[in-house]
């Protein structure tokens, strides 16, 4: 009955995984006395999808917020792969199931991604930004 299901869970974007990796190190850093020696970006691969742009024509305002994140994720893919679960056999799914964990592709986050529109959108400009795009 579900309209789209995924295998992951908060934080498997590239980008909540690194942070949280450097939230431990940055502790483990001032525990310790010590001054942290990186940042976020030397673990980070260029970004795919830097900059998306909008085209101002047709469309609905919806139907550009789905295709600008579609531009940078397609979370359909996720769905197809997770469906793939009900050829399994039911002693099979959980490690079905396990696989599309761990071998999750890497995903990363809006704020990665510059998007040009309209001058004068401010609707869809805010609702952008309020999902993260800059």
């Amino acid at each position: 009955m579900a309209e789209i299901g995924t295998a992951h869970i908060s934080g498997y974007s590239l980008d909540g995984k690194v942070a949280g990796m450097l939230m431990v190190y940055d502790e483990v850093c001032r525990h310790f006395a010590i001054a942290p020696q990186t940042n976020i970006q030397r673990f980070m691969p260029a970004v795919e999808n830097k900059e998306v742009k909008i085209d101002p024509r047709g469309s609905s305002e919806q139907q550009k917020i789905l295709e600008t994140v579609r531009k940078v994720y397609d979370i359909r893919s996720d769905d197809a792969a997770l469906r793939g679960i009900l050829e399994e056999a039911a002693e099979k799914r959980g490690e079905f199931f396990e696989s599309l964990r761990n071998n999750y592709p890497v995903r990363r986050e809006f704020f990665n991604t510059e998007v040009s529109l309209e001058v004068g959108d401010e609707s869809l400009s805010g609702k952008l930004v309020g999902i993260g795009f800059r």
